[in-house]
């Protein structure tokens, strides 16, 4: 059980047992509140009081870890609902008059990048595809290994937006409001692409 700083820490972590809290999650939110109790005695000065904590201090908290810390946003959103979870009991036992993580917003999760297919994943695709004999599908599959381009993107093509030459190539992708970029094409996708427009 983690060694707390303040009272009220170990007779939650008390509570947490008694409610059949599984072991790892009492340690993870003990964990999350020991960090947020000393980060305040450590910025304020002062001995922890749960009474004496209010909203702001908690965005604080939230800014050092990602400031000073580095800690990622799930990292960080995880510690606070630890810490909702302890002021929510403080709350009812009367150790804190007010909830101060109530109408504190969890970070927002930075998007997952794609993975890319690896060079031999994405041999075997191509000779899968291949093998079907499929005109169609071979160009879609060697335009979007060799550029890069987004589903969408793709979906979004018209025949005009591909611009073909013996030894040259590329495809104009539309963007909004009348904007668009030019995508030069490599040797084996404007070879599936001729072989699929002039099929």
């Amino acid at each position: 059980m983690t060694t707390s700083p303040h009272p009220t820490l170990a007779e939650w972590l008390a509570y947490l047992d008694r409610m059949g809290k599984s072991a790892s999650t009492s340690r993870n939110y003990g964990r999350a509140v020991l960090h947020f109790i000393r980060w305040s005695e450590q910025s304020y000065g002062e001995p922890f009081d749960p009474a004496a904590i209010i909203p702001r201090d908690v965005v604080d908290w939230q800014a050092f870890q990602q400031r000073v810390e580095k800690a990622k946003p799930a990292t960080i959103n995880l510690r606070l609902v630890g810490l909702s979870r302890y002021f929510k009991w403080a709350v009812a036992r009367g150790y804190a008059r007010q909830d101060p993580t109530v109408d504190v917003a969890s970070l927002r999760l930075d998007p997952r990048h794609p993975k890319a297919l690896t060079d031999r994943q994405a041999r075997r695709l191509l000779r899968q595809v291949a093998k079907s004999e499929n005109l169609r599908d071979m160009a879609l599959i060697e335009l979007m290994l060799g550029t890069g381009l987004r589903v969408s993107e793709v979906l979004a093509l018209q025949v005009e937006d591909v611009v073909l030459a013996p030894r040259s190539g590329e495809v104009i992708v539309h963007r909004g409001k009348g904007g668009q970029r030019r995508v030069p094409l490599i040797t084996s996708v404007r070879s599936a692409l001729r072989q699929y427009l002039d099929s």
